[in-house]
């Protein structure tokens, strides 16, 4: 026969929230990035690329884990063709677009962020395979 104790006591246990010790989350600064084609790229950094053929793609590229940022310059490659998005001095993104064609073609960018504690420069790379007709080279 359970006691009173005995069910009182499981009841007691059963209700304690169990404490399951996880992993720390990242909160590095990084600049990470992203190749659109394909549509379900996630961001990786520093460095990202597209096995999609495509006659133009997005590049993504966004700073994570900075708090008390007053201020960003963003360098990009001359060779980006137009800015899509973001890319200012309170932006914590820049989007580029870039035209493929029969040469692999890598898109470094920097950013030099300003906080209360100094100035920090973080550097990601995207490249775009080379496309002939709407096959990979």
């Amino acid at each position: 026969m359970v006691s009173l104790r005995t069910t009182l006591l499981s009841v007691a246990v059963a209700t304690i929230p169990l404490l399951v010790p996880t992993k720390a989350s990242a909160t590095i600064p990084q600049l990470v990035c992203r190749v659109f084609p394909p549509n379900t790229a996630p961001y990786s950094g520093p460095y990202c690329a597209s096995g999609t053929p495509s006659a133009s793609y997005q590049l993504s590229y966004q700073l994570q884990n900075t708090t008390g940022a007053t201020g960003f310059v963003w360098t990009r490659p001359a060779k980006a063709h137009t800015v899509e998005s973001g890319c200012g001095t309170t932006n914590d993104y820049c989007r580029l677009r870039a035209y493929s064609s029969g040469a692999d073609k890598s898109f470094p960018v920097s950013v030099t962020v300003t906080t209360a504690a100094g100035t920090t420069t973080y550097t990601a790379e995207a490249d775009i395979p080379a496309v002939c007709g709407q096959v990979l080279c």
